[in-house]
C-alpha cells in the first residue's frame, strides 16, 4: 500500500533517521513516490540532504531517463513541488526536454526544435506539401552533419550563410533550405524560443549559374487542350465515385479538388469547410471561405453550385462539424493528398496519350488556385476584383498568382491594352 505524502510526512520525514531497508543494507538513499503527482518522489538520504526529485522513464538526448531535482525539503513546500512536477509533465507531453532552459526560455536543438516546428504546422492544417517541402529541406545533408545538434539559440546568420554558399551549384535547393529557416525561426519567436530571425540578414540567391532567375516554382495556367483534358479527368472520376463498386477514389476528396478548381480557393479553405459556411437558397447561393486574413464571400455558380449542393443533401456534417465528415482531424489532408496522386497519375497519361507537353507541369493542389487567377484575368475581370476574389494581394497576384499559358499572351495584351484605354 501506498503511504499517503502530506505535509505532516514530510516532516516527521525530516526529523527521522535514514535506515536502509533489511534487503539492502549499503542503501543510502530512498525513493518515496508521492501519493498525488504520477513521477514525483521525496528522496530520503543517509546524509540528511532530503529532496524533491521528478522522474520518468521517458529519454532524451543521451539515452538516460529522464529526473530533475527539485528543491530541498527544507526550502520547498510540498504544494509547490507538486506544481512543479505537474508543470514538468505537460512539457514533456509535448515533447519538449525541461531541461534544457534558459530561464523561461527554452533551450532545443535545431533538430528538436524542427520536430516541433513540424508537428504545429500539421496540427495547423499547413498544406502537406508545403510540410514535406520543409521536411526535405532541413533533412538535407549540409545541416544533418553541422547543426542537426546545435541549440536553436545559437544558430547564428553566418551558419545558415555558409551552408547557403555550400550549395551555390545547386542554389535552387539553397533559397529552399533559406526559406524553410526563415519559417522556422519565424515560428520560434512565436514561441518565444529566440529573440530574432537570423536567416533574415542572408541573402537568397537570385539567378541561377546560368544567369536564369530563380523563384518560386511557378505553374503557368492551362493551355485549352490540358484544361479540357484536366476537366475531362475530373468528370470520368466522379462517374468512377458514383459506381457501386470499382471506385478508386475517395469522393469527399474528388471534390476538394474540383472546388479548388472552380473557385481558386487555398486548400485548407476547403478542406476545413462547415456546413453553416455554405448559404442555398432560391434567391441566394454563396459560401464564406474562411482563410485566417483573408475571409471573404463568394458567389455560387455552375459546377462549384453542383458539387457543393449534392454533398449538402448527404448531410454529412452538421453546424460546426466538417461539411465533409472526414474521420480525424488530419483526415482531410489525407484524403487531399491520395485524391490529387490519382488526379495527376491520370491526368499525365491522357496528356502523353494525346501527345499535349506540359513547359511547367502541374504539381501540387494550389497549382489550381494559380490557374483560376489566370482564367479570370482572361475573361476580362479587373487585377482588383481578382485578388479579392482569390484572397490575396494585388503584388502577390501578379507577381506569382497569374503567369498566363503562351497560347493566351497574346489575347491577355489585347485585355490588358483594351483595359488601360479606358
Amino acid at each position: 500500500m501506498n503511504q499517503i505524502i502530506n505535509k505532516a510526512f514530510v516532516k516527521r520525514l525530516e526529523r527521522s533517521p535514514f535506515a536502509p531497508s533489511s534487503s539492502n543494507p549499503k542503501q543510502t538513499e530512498q525513493f518515496i513516490p508521492d501519493s498525488q503527482i504520477k513521477g514525483l518522489y521525496i528522496v530520503h538520504r543517509k546524509s540528511g540532504i532530503n529532496s524533491y526529485q521528478f522522474r520518468t522513464k521517458l529519454k532524451f538526448e543521451g539515452g538516460r531517463p529522464f529526473s530533475m531535482t527539485i528543491g530541498k525539503l527544507s526550502d520547498v513546500e510540498l504544494d509547490a513541488a507538486r506544481q512543479k512536477a505537474s508543470d514538468l509533465r505537460k512539457l514533456i507531453a509535448q515533447g519538449i526536454n525541461p531541461s534544457k532552459r534558459d530561464g523561461e526560455r527554452e533551450l532545443l536543438t535545431l533538430e528538436e526544435a524542427v520536430n516541433l516546428w513540424l508537428n504545429d504546422l500539421q496540427k495547423a492544417d499547413k498544406s502537406v506539401y508545403t510540410i514535406i517541402d520543409y521536411r526535405n529541406a532541413m533533412s538535407h545533408p549540409s545541416i544533418k552533419t553541422k547543426l542537426k545538434k546545435t541549440l536553436l539559440k545559437h544558430i547564428k546568420a553566418s551558419d545558415i550563410d555558409n551552408i547557403h554558399r555550400e550549395l551555390e551549384s545547386k542554389r535552387s535547393m539553397a533559397n529552399k533550405i533559406h526559406t524553410a529557416f526563415r519559417s522556422l525561426f519565424s515560428w520560434a519567436i512565436k514561441k518565444d524560443l529566440v529573440e530574432n530571425n537570423p536567416a533574415q540578414k542572408v541573402t537568397r540567391y537570385t539567378k541561377d549559374k546560368k544567369g536564369k532567375v530563380l523563384n518560386k516554382r511557378i505553374f503557368e495556367s492551362f493551355s485549352k487542350d490540358q484544361e479540357r483534358i484536366f476537366e475531362d479527368v475530373l468528370e470520368e472520376l466522379e462517374l468512377e465515385t458514383k459506381k457501386k463498386t470499382g471506385s478508386i477514389i475517395n469522393p469527399q476528396g474528388l471534390a476538394v479538388i474540383q472546388l479548388l478548381y472552380h473557385l481558386g480557393a487555398r486548400t485548407g479553405g476547403i478542406v476545413n469547410l462547415k456546413r453553416s459556411q455554405i448559404m442555398l437558397s432560391k434567391n441566394k447561393n454563396e459560401i464564406e471561405l474562411r482563410e485566417k486574413a483573408h475571409d471573404r464571400v463568394l458567389p455560387l455558380e455552375g459546377e462549384a453550385l453542383r458539387i457543393l449542393d449534392h454533398f449538402y443533401s448527404l448531410r454529412l456534417g452538421d453546424g460546426e462539424q466538417s461539411f465533409w465528415s472526414w474521420s480525424t482531424s488530419h483526415g482531410g489532408q489525407i484524403a487531399l493528398r491520395r485524391a490529387w496522386t490519382i488526379v495527376l497519375g491520370r491526368y499525365k497519361s491522357k496528356l502523353k496519350a494525346e501527345g499535349v507537353k506540359e513547359k511547367h507541369p502541374l504539381k501540387c493542389p494550389n497549382d489550381l488556385r494559380h490557374n483560376r487567377a489566370s482564367q479570370l484575368i482572361l475573361l476580362g475581370n479587373s487585377i482588383d476584383n481578382v485578388a479579392w476574389y482569390c484572397g490575396t494581394s494585388i503584388k502577390m497576384l501578379e507577381g506569382v498568382y497569374v503567369n498566363i499559358a503562351p497560347q493566351s499572351r497574346l489575347e491577355f495584351m489585347k485585355l490588358q491594352q483594351r483595359t488601360r484605354s479606358s
